[in-house]
This record gives C-alpha cells, structure tokens and sequence, in this order.
C-alpha cells in the first residue's frame, strides 16, 4: 500500500502497534525502515520505503503475515 505518511512516521506508528512483539527486530538502512517478529502464530514482516512506484504518496508499505511452522 501507499500513504503520504513520511517513512519516519510509519515507524513510528508500526513501533507502537507492534511493541506487544517480544521479538521484534527493527532494521534501518538507507531511508528504509523493516519491522520482523513473530506474534500469534504468525511470522509478521512490515517493511516502509519511499514509494518510487508512482503516484503522489510519500511512502510504500508492504505488510506480509505467514504462518509460522
């Protein structure tokens, strides 16, 4: 998905809707922000970029959730 939240303000609220997750791993690399820990069963990996897909949205989500074995 695409938002005109700033890449800051996502992981900003991805911090705070995921800080349940004891595991949480957050990585930060060139303007790139990815969240990855393991809730309910479920492996769960949020990543945030500058949206360089088009459209006037400052920023590209991708949420991903598969089940943990």
């Amino acid at each position: 998905m695409k938002t005109d939240l700033t890449v800051d303000d996502v992981k900003a609220y991805y911090e705070a809707a995921l800080q349940h997750i004891y595991d949480l791993e957050v990585i930060e690399m060139g303007g790139m922000v990815a969240f990855n820990g393991e809730s309910d069963g479920y492996q769960i990996s949020v990543l945030a970029t500058k949206n360089q897909m088009g459209g006037t949205e400052n920023t590209m989500v991708q949420i991903i959730f598969i089940p943990a074995e």
